[in-house]
């Protein structure tokens, strides 16, 4: 890419967002991120991130996800509308669902043990160089408003709380398109 990009992440991709914009490896003309307070230095993960950490009942978990047939009323992309994602794409997620999905989703959380900032925290000691936006969803299932403001301060950029109903898997089964 040539020149200075404006980079936006959601979720995992607003760790991976964060963590570029702190080393200047890449020349960033602005980054935007939402759910920063994962990268606080005292955040704990959810209950689903910490099964998922956790050898054994990982594993079990994902044997039962990889087991429980589609048209099952207990299957993962019924838990996935639980988390707001919209009917068809909780359906289209579940059927890709597989192994090789489930040893990265494994893999990948448990390497951010205890959090993100353990790892990379210490390469945040001087904030980005380029204009950072951290927004925060009012419905967010794992926003926490303390933790983003501080977490944008860390990171040396503006914090802005989004309006009820915005938001990536924010929104509720009554105001998703589509469900």
């Amino acid at each position: 890419m040539d020149g200075p990009i404006d980079l936006v992440g959601h979720d995992w991709g607003a760790l991976l967002s964060a963590r570029i914009a702190t080393t200047g490896a890449v020349p960033l003309r602005s980054w935007v991120k939402d759910v920063a307070c994962i990268y606080h230095p005292s955040y704990v993960w959810h209950d689903l991130a910490q099964t998922w950490q956790t050898p054994e009942a990982g594993e079990a978990f994902m044997a039962h996800a990889l087991s429980v047939p589609a048209e099952h009323p207990r299957n993962t992309a019924t838990a996935m509308r639980g988390w707001g994602v919209p009917k068809a794409h909780a359906r289209a997620m579940n059927a890709r669902l597989d192994r090789t999905m489930c040893d990265a989703i494994l893999a990948l959380y448990r390497s951010s043990t205890p959090n993100v900032f353990a790892d990379w925290g210490p390469t945040t000691a001087t904030p980005p160089h380029s204009p950072g936006l951290v927004l925060t969803p009012k419905a967010d299932h794992v926003k926490d408003p303390v933790m983003s403001r501080e977490t944008a301060e860390i990171l040396g950029a503006r914090h802005v709380e989004m309006p009820q109903g915005t938001g990536g898997c924010s929104r509720t089964p009554s105001t998703a398109p589509g469900n």
